[in-house]
Formats: structure tokens, sequence, C-alpha cells
């Protein structure tokens, strides 16, 4: 009974964390981007994430005052790659983890394109299939961002934060910008 248990929690733990490959002999392949965005998506990321990587200084303060993009990614954005390949990867990886943090914070999703209309469509069926629960509410059939759902959100953000930064990264910012208490 104890193994069967153990072995519960191990599998309900493994259910929020992005597919792990605890025997990878480099960092960058224990939560292997691809793991994160398949090719697919991360295609798709080019036309949203281009504004990103082409973004001025005066653009990023006007984004910091209205509060459009996560402290975390203005931060990061400030650091942008020059080369134009790993500028553009950058770029579409702060877009994505942008969106998943303004996902986190929603909580029925009642929209169809629930991330506005530029949003790829890829995308946002990624986000309705992997981040939402089905719930049966007053005779219709709704989808809802659970306190587990926003806890796999929290480890995919943070797989993807570590890729972008190398796998260094200062968690406070994204506490912040999740808004999750200190204990949690």
């Amino acid at each position: 009974l104890m193994q069967d248990v153990a072995q519960d929690d191990v599998q309900n733990i493994s259910a929020f964390l992005p597919p792990c490959h605890e025997d990878a002999e480099r960092p960058e392949h224990v939560y292997r981007f691809e793991d994160i965005l398949s090719a697919a998506e991360y295609e798709a990321l080019q036309v949203p994430a281009a504004a990103l990587a082409s973004i001025t200084a005066e653009e990023m303060a006007k984004r910091a005052e209205e509060r459009s993009l996560c402290s975390f990614v203005l931060e990061e954005l400030k650091f942008l790659p020059t080369d134009e390949k790993s500028r553009d990867h950058k770029a579409r990886c702060l877009w994505f983890l942008d969106t998943l943090i303004k996902f986190s914070q929603q909580k029925v999703i009642k929209k169809k394109h629930p991330m506005g209309p530029e949003c790829p469509h890829i995308i946002s069926k990624k986000l309705m299939k992997n981040f939402t629960s089905l719930t049966y509410n007053n005779g219709s059939i709704q989808n809802l961002i659970s306190a587990s759902m926003k806890a796999k959100i929290t480890a995919y953000v943070i797989a993807l934060a570590l890729h972008i930064n190398n796998f260094q990264t200062d968690l406070t910012v994204l506490q912040n910008d999740l808004k999750l208490s200190e204990s949690r």
C-alpha cells in the first residue's frame, strides 16, 4: 500500500511538470525545449514575437507603464542578443512566457480566443488543451484554470525561464508576475 501511495505521488507530480529526463547529461536536456514548445508551435510564434524582437526603448517604457508585459519579460528584453537568430528565438520564448503568465491569471475561459486574435490558433489550442480542466457548471461545460493547472503553468513558466536564461534564473520576479505567495 505504501508503495502504491508513493507511486501515485510520483505520477501526480509528473502530471503537472513538463516531461522530465532525469538521466540527461546537460541541463538543457532535463526539460527539453521541444517538450515545452513543439516545432509547429515555435514556428507559429514568429509573427507575434517579431514585435518583441524589434522593440525600442520607448516602446518598452510604454509597455512597462501600461503593464502590458510582465516584469520578467520587460527585464529580459533589455538583454536581447544582437545576432538575429538568437534574438528571434529569445523573443519567441519571451512572448510565449508572457502569454502563459497572462493565461494563468484567468479563472474561467469563456471565449474561443482567450488570449486575443493576435495569439496563433495552435497556441490557443495548446493553452486550452494542456492548461485548463473541463468542468460542468449550470448545464454547460466550461474550461477552468484550477489551482492544479496554475501549478502546472508555473512549472512550465519556470522551465521556459531556465531555457531563456541559460539555466540560471531569479525566481522572485517570476513569483511576482505569477502572483504567488512566498510559501507557494
